[in-house]
Protein backbone atom coordinates (compact mmCIF):
# COMPACT_ATOMS: atom_id res chain seq x y z
CA UNK A 1 0.00 0.00 0.00
CA UNK A 2 1.32 3.40 -1.00
CA UNK A 3 0.35 6.80 0.44
CA UNK A 4 1.92 10.00 -1.00
CA UNK A 5 4.88 8.08 -2.40
CA UNK A 6 5.44 6.18 0.86
CA UNK A 7 5.13 2.41 0.72
CA UNK A 8 3.54 0.99 3.87
CA UNK A 9 4.27 -2.65 4.54
CA UNK A 10 2.14 -4.04 7.42
CA UNK A 11 4.17 -7.22 7.56
CA UNK A 12 7.39 -5.25 8.07
CA UNK A 13 5.79 -3.27 10.91
CA UNK A 14 4.57 -6.44 12.57
CA UNK A 15 8.01 -8.03 12.30
CA UNK A 16 9.66 -4.87 13.68
CA UNK A 17 7.28 -4.70 16.63
CA UNK A 18 7.81 -8.41 17.31
CA UNK A 19 11.57 -7.95 17.20
CA UNK A 20 11.40 -5.01 19.61
CA UNK A 21 9.06 -6.94 21.94
CA UNK A 22 11.38 -9.94 21.86
CA UNK A 23 14.36 -7.74 22.64
CA UNK A 24 12.52 -6.06 25.53
CA UNK A 25 11.35 -9.44 26.80
CA UNK A 26 14.89 -10.83 26.68
CA UNK A 27 16.19 -7.73 28.43
CA UNK A 28 13.53 -7.99 31.16
CA UNK A 29 14.18 -11.71 31.57
CA UNK A 30 17.90 -11.07 31.80
CA UNK A 31 17.45 -8.34 34.41
CA UNK A 32 15.09 -10.54 36.39
CA UNK A 33 17.48 -13.50 36.22
CA UNK A 34 20.35 -11.24 37.28
CA UNK A 35 18.53 -9.96 40.36
CA UNK A 36 17.34 -13.45 41.26
CA UNK A 37 20.92 -14.68 41.06
CA UNK A 38 22.14 -11.77 43.19
CA UNK A 39 19.44 -12.49 45.78
CA UNK A 40 20.42 -16.16 45.80
CA UNK A 41 24.06 -15.19 46.31
CA UNK A 42 23.12 -12.84 49.18
CA UNK A 43 21.12 -15.61 50.87
CA UNK A 44 24.07 -17.98 50.44
CA UNK A 45 26.48 -15.41 51.87
CA UNK A 46 24.31 -14.57 54.87
CA UNK A 47 23.27 -18.06 55.92
CA UNK A 48 26.13 -20.23 54.65
CA UNK A 49 29.31 -18.11 54.46
CA UNK A 50 28.46 -15.87 57.44
CA UNK A 51 26.31 -18.38 59.32
CA UNK A 52 26.59 -22.16 59.10
CA UNK A 53 30.14 -22.34 57.75
CA UNK A 54 31.42 -19.87 60.37
CA UNK A 55 29.77 -21.81 63.21
CA UNK A 56 31.14 -25.10 61.85
CA UNK A 57 34.61 -23.60 61.38
CA UNK A 58 34.67 -22.25 64.93
CA UNK A 59 33.49 -25.60 66.33
CA UNK A 60 36.17 -27.43 64.35
CA UNK A 61 38.82 -24.97 65.56
CA UNK A 62 37.82 -25.43 69.20
CA UNK A 63 37.76 -29.22 68.78
CA UNK A 64 41.12 -29.09 67.01
CA UNK A 65 42.69 -27.21 69.94
CA UNK A 66 41.21 -29.77 72.33
CA UNK A 67 42.44 -32.72 70.27
CA UNK A 68 45.95 -31.25 70.02
CA UNK A 69 46.22 -30.42 73.73
CA UNK A 70 44.74 -33.77 74.76
CA UNK A 71 47.30 -35.76 72.76
CA UNK A 72 50.18 -33.56 73.93
CA UNK A 73 49.04 -33.90 77.54
CA UNK A 74 49.00 -37.69 77.26
CA UNK A 75 52.53 -37.62 75.88
CA UNK A 76 53.62 -35.32 78.71
CA UNK A 77 52.09 -37.72 81.23
CA UNK A 78 54.06 -40.61 79.76
CA UNK A 79 57.23 -38.54 80.08
CA UNK A 80 56.27 -37.75 83.66
CA UNK A 81 55.75 -41.43 84.46
CA UNK A 82 58.75 -42.85 82.59
CA UNK A 83 61.37 -40.06 82.79
CA UNK A 84 60.33 -37.44 85.32
CA UNK A 85 58.56 -34.10 85.69
CA UNK A 86 61.23 -31.85 84.16
CA UNK A 87 60.94 -33.04 80.54
CA UNK A 88 57.20 -33.44 80.93
CA UNK A 89 56.79 -29.86 82.12
CA UNK A 90 58.98 -28.52 79.31
CA UNK A 91 56.91 -30.42 76.77
CA UNK A 92 53.67 -28.87 78.09
CA UNK A 93 55.07 -25.36 78.00
CA UNK A 94 56.25 -25.80 74.39
CA UNK A 95 53.24 -27.56 72.88
CA UNK A 96 49.97 -26.67 74.64
CA UNK A 97 47.81 -24.16 72.75
CA UNK A 98 45.45 -21.54 74.21
CA UNK A 99 41.79 -21.44 73.18
CA UNK A 100 41.18 -18.14 71.41
CA UNK A 101 37.74 -17.07 72.63
CA UNK A 102 37.81 -14.12 70.24
CA UNK A 103 37.25 -16.61 67.41
CA UNK A 104 34.02 -17.94 68.95
CA UNK A 105 31.59 -15.40 67.52
CA UNK A 106 27.95 -15.02 68.51
CA UNK A 107 26.63 -13.35 65.32
CA UNK A 108 26.86 -16.45 63.08
CA UNK A 109 25.05 -18.52 65.73
CA UNK A 110 22.15 -16.06 65.75
CA UNK A 111 21.91 -16.24 61.94
CA UNK A 112 21.78 -20.01 62.22
CA UNK A 113 19.12 -19.77 64.91
CA UNK A 114 16.99 -17.57 62.64
CA UNK A 115 17.47 -20.04 59.79
CA UNK A 116 16.42 -23.22 61.63
CA UNK A 117 13.92 -21.63 64.04
CA UNK A 118 15.36 -23.36 67.10
CA UNK A 119 17.71 -22.51 69.99
CA UNK A 120 19.58 -25.81 69.80
CA UNK A 121 22.64 -24.46 67.96
CA UNK A 122 22.99 -21.54 70.37
CA UNK A 123 22.78 -24.01 73.25
CA UNK A 124 25.29 -26.33 71.58
CA UNK A 125 27.62 -23.37 71.03
CA UNK A 126 27.56 -22.57 74.76
CA UNK A 127 28.04 -26.22 75.75
CA UNK A 128 30.96 -26.70 73.37
CA UNK A 129 32.73 -23.55 74.57
CA UNK A 130 32.16 -24.59 78.19
CA UNK A 131 33.49 -28.13 77.69
CA UNK A 132 36.56 -27.14 75.70
CA UNK A 133 37.35 -24.29 78.10
CA UNK A 134 37.14 -26.67 81.06
CA UNK A 135 39.43 -29.13 79.30
CA UNK A 136 41.96 -26.48 78.35
CA UNK A 137 42.02 -25.14 81.90
CA UNK A 138 42.82 -28.63 83.14
CA UNK A 139 45.57 -29.22 80.55
CA UNK A 140 47.30 -25.89 81.11
CA UNK A 141 46.71 -25.24 84.82
CA UNK A 142 46.06 -28.50 86.65
CA UNK A 143 48.14 -30.95 84.64
CA UNK A 144 50.72 -28.41 83.53
CA UNK A 145 50.88 -26.90 87.01
CA UNK A 146 51.45 -30.27 88.64
CA UNK A 147 54.26 -31.12 86.25
CA UNK A 148 55.84 -27.68 86.69
CA UNK A 149 55.72 -27.97 90.48
CA UNK A 150 57.43 -31.33 90.26
CA UNK A 151 60.05 -29.95 87.86
CA UNK A 152 60.78 -27.13 90.35
CA UNK A 153 61.39 -29.67 93.11
CA UNK A 154 58.19 -29.09 95.05
CA UNK A 155 57.10 -32.30 96.80
CA UNK A 156 53.92 -33.95 95.50
CA UNK A 157 51.20 -34.86 98.01
CA UNK A 158 50.92 -38.28 96.37
CA UNK A 159 53.30 -40.68 94.65
CA UNK A 160 54.25 -40.15 91.02
CA UNK A 161 52.19 -43.19 90.02
CA UNK A 162 49.13 -41.92 91.87
CA UNK A 163 49.50 -38.47 90.30
CA UNK A 164 49.85 -40.07 86.87
CA UNK A 165 46.73 -42.20 87.34
CA UNK A 166 44.63 -39.28 88.57
CA UNK A 167 45.68 -36.95 85.74
CA UNK A 168 45.34 -39.70 83.13
CA UNK A 169 41.81 -40.57 84.29
CA UNK A 170 40.78 -36.92 84.01
CA UNK A 171 42.22 -36.73 80.48
CA UNK A 172 40.12 -39.74 79.46
CA UNK A 173 36.99 -38.28 81.09
CA UNK A 174 37.43 -35.02 79.21
CA UNK A 175 37.84 -36.93 75.94
CA UNK A 176 34.53 -38.70 76.54
CA UNK A 177 32.92 -35.36 77.38
CA UNK A 178 34.11 -33.55 74.24
CA UNK A 179 33.99 -36.29 71.58
CA UNK A 180 30.18 -36.14 71.06
CA UNK A 181 30.48 -32.55 69.79
CA UNK A 182 31.73 -33.89 66.45
CA UNK A 183 28.05 -34.68 65.88
CA UNK A 184 27.46 -30.92 65.81
CA UNK A 185 29.94 -30.47 62.96
CA UNK A 186 28.27 -33.27 60.99
CA UNK A 187 24.77 -31.80 61.31
CA UNK A 188 26.02 -28.37 60.26
CA UNK A 189 27.59 -29.85 57.14
CA UNK A 190 24.31 -31.59 56.27
CA UNK A 191 22.37 -28.34 56.57
CA UNK A 192 24.98 -26.47 54.53
CA UNK A 193 24.75 -29.04 51.70
CA UNK A 194 20.95 -28.77 51.65
CA UNK A 195 21.20 -24.98 51.30
CA UNK A 196 23.73 -25.25 48.48
CA UNK A 197 21.60 -27.69 46.48
CA UNK A 198 18.66 -25.30 46.11
CA UNK A 199 18.39 -21.62 45.23
CA UNK A 200 16.52 -19.78 47.96
CA UNK A 201 15.18 -16.24 47.98
CA UNK A 202 14.84 -14.20 51.18
CA UNK A 203 11.14 -15.12 51.11
CA UNK A 204 11.47 -18.85 50.46
CA UNK A 205 14.32 -19.25 52.98
CA UNK A 206 11.78 -18.65 55.75
CA UNK A 207 10.37 -22.13 55.12
CA UNK A 208 13.77 -23.83 55.24
CA UNK A 209 13.24 -24.59 58.94
CA UNK A 210 10.42 -26.95 57.92
CA UNK A 211 12.65 -29.13 55.72
CA UNK A 212 13.45 -32.70 56.70
CA UNK A 213 17.20 -32.06 56.96
CA UNK A 214 16.65 -29.36 59.60
CA UNK A 215 14.16 -31.41 61.58
CA UNK A 216 16.53 -34.39 61.49
CA UNK A 217 19.49 -32.27 62.64
CA UNK A 218 17.55 -30.80 65.58
CA UNK A 219 16.25 -34.22 66.62
CA UNK A 220 19.74 -35.75 66.41
CA UNK A 221 21.30 -33.05 68.57
CA UNK A 222 18.51 -33.06 71.15
CA UNK A 223 18.74 -36.85 71.37
CA UNK A 224 22.54 -36.83 71.74
CA UNK A 225 22.75 -33.86 74.11
CA UNK A 226 19.30 -33.89 75.76
CA UNK A 227 20.61 -34.09 79.35
CA UNK A 228 23.22 -31.36 78.82
CA UNK A 229 20.75 -29.04 77.09
CA UNK A 230 18.16 -29.59 79.85
CA UNK A 231 20.81 -28.80 82.48
CA UNK A 232 21.80 -25.63 80.62
CA UNK A 233 18.19 -24.52 80.18
CA UNK A 234 17.42 -25.11 83.87
CA UNK A 235 20.33 -22.87 84.85
CA UNK A 236 19.22 -20.20 82.39
CA UNK A 237 15.67 -20.33 83.81
CA UNK A 238 17.05 -20.09 87.35
CA UNK A 239 19.15 -17.09 86.38
CA UNK A 240 16.13 -15.36 84.83
CA UNK A 241 14.03 -16.07 87.93
CA UNK A 242 16.74 -14.63 90.17
CA UNK A 243 16.90 -11.59 87.92
CA UNK A 244 13.15 -11.09 88.17
CA UNK A 245 13.29 -11.38 91.96
CA UNK A 246 15.69 -8.46 92.30
CA UNK A 247 13.90 -5.76 94.32
CA UNK A 248 13.94 -2.07 93.38
CA UNK A 249 15.84 -1.29 96.56
CA UNK A 250 18.65 -3.64 95.62
CA UNK A 251 19.02 -2.04 92.20
CA UNK A 252 19.14 1.50 93.55
CA UNK A 253 16.04 2.50 91.53
CA UNK A 254 12.97 4.09 93.14
CA UNK A 255 10.08 1.73 93.71
CA UNK A 256 7.21 1.86 91.24
CA UNK A 257 3.92 3.36 92.49
CA UNK A 258 2.40 -0.12 92.78
CA UNK A 259 5.27 -1.24 95.03
CA UNK A 260 4.87 1.61 97.49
Amino acid sequence: MEQGGFSFDPEWVINAVAAIAAALGAYYLGIRTYFRQKEYELVQKRYIDEGIDRVASEAEEALSVFRHNWSQSLFALKLFRDVGPKLASEHCEKTLLPLEHTSLEVGPVYRLKALVGDDIFWEMHQLLVSSVTEANFFFMRDLGGTLKAGAEGQPLKVTREEAFNTLHQECMRLKQDVEPYYTLVGTLQNISRALEEEKFSFKSIRDFKNTEVVKQAIMELRTEFGDRVAFLESHEDAAKSAENRVTPASTGRPASPSAR
